[in-house]
């Protein structure tokens, strides 16, 4: 008789599909967080706080901005694995040699040769009693071949230990500018006077602010 097929293989198929779909979705977010992480980088500086209000408005809009297009390319290039890839997965991952997942549902070609089919079938199903799902494998080095991620993440910490308690006051001050458009409550003062003619030889004369007469 032949082996059972293994009662976790459904669930195994199921968690592979997960983990592709995982490895897919980290690499496709990998560039809008790189990007996300170079501006709270330079918030936690106390950078942004010193630009000028506009300018500091600007950037943020860039980021923003540069962000958005990143996500949205993200999900456009993302899509679930299918059922063959997720098979391929946990046959390379469980270092099953012959495809022993694809046996399961193909058929042999003649209807000669049952005998060695049924071996090939049974030997499939004795390899696949050790399937197993392993952990992610996103292989962002190969993505990021200049390890620019490592180098954004010993910044990052190395930012927040120097920033230390005034972390959340300079995330708060590069993030959310506080930038007022308002005119200025400045009292102003008006001066006048009165020229006389050249030929009086007179100095001008100020008139009071207060009212009254001029003499």
């Amino acid at each position: 008789p032949l082996p059972p097929v293994p009662p976790g293989l459904g669930r195994a198929r199921l968690l592979s599909r997960l983990v592709l779909a995982f490895e897919h979705l980290w690499v496709a977010l990998w560039p809008p967080l790189g990007v996300a992480g170079v501006l709270v980088l330079l918030a936690l500086t106390g950078v942004l706080p010193v630009l000028p209000p506009l300018l500091h408005l600007a950037l943020l809009a860039a980021f923003g901005l540069t962000i958005l297009l990143l996500v949205v390319r993200a999900a456009r290039a993302w899509r679930w694995p299918t059922r063959i890839e997720a098979d391929r997965r946990l046959e390379q991952v469980s270092g099953l040699a012959h495809r022993p997942l694809a046996a399961l549902s193909d058929r042999p070609a003649t209807s000669g040769g049952e005998a060695l089919w049924q071996a090939h079938l049974a030997r499939a199903l004795a390899d696949l009693q050790r399937i197993r799902v392993g952990v992610p494998h996103p292989g962002l080095p190969r993505h990021d071949q200049r390890a620019l991620r490592v180098a954004l993440a010993v910044a990052l910490i190395a930012a927040l230990v120097i920033a230390g308690p005034d972390a959340p006051g300079r995330l708060s001050a590069g993030l959310w500018p506080r930038v007022s458009f308002a005119l200025s409550s400045a009292p102003t003062e008006l001066h006048a006077w009165v020229t006389p003619p050249a030929y009086t030889r007179l100095a001008p004369i100020f008139l009071n602010p207060a009212g009254g007469s001029v003499t």
